[in-house]
């Protein structure tokens, strides 16, 4: 990150709520994301549905934690 991107970050505390609440990136890439914060907090074998768009049955992906299997589903709903 540049110098200027932490200030900014340093200035506005609530950076990732608003990145979040301005988000327009589609699916695909919102259930990208939701998986990276999945791994970052741990789960692993995280095994998409279907990444690039299709039926899933609200299922965005499957994955494994402390020896257990847990299904990821996701919304980023516009006002």
């Amino acid at each position: 990150m540049s110098g200027s991107t932490l200030q900014r970050m340093a200035l506005r505390p609530d950076e990732t709520l608003q990145r979040l609440r301005a988000w327009d990136s589609g699916q695909p890439l919102s259930e990208r994301l939701a998986a990276q914060i999945l791994a970052d907090a741990g789960y692993t074998d995280i095994d998409p549905i279907h990444p690039r768009g299709g039926p899933d049955g609200g299922k965005e992906a499957i994955a494994t934690r402390d020896g257990q299997r847990w299904i990821m589903a996701m919304n980023f709903p516009h006002d």
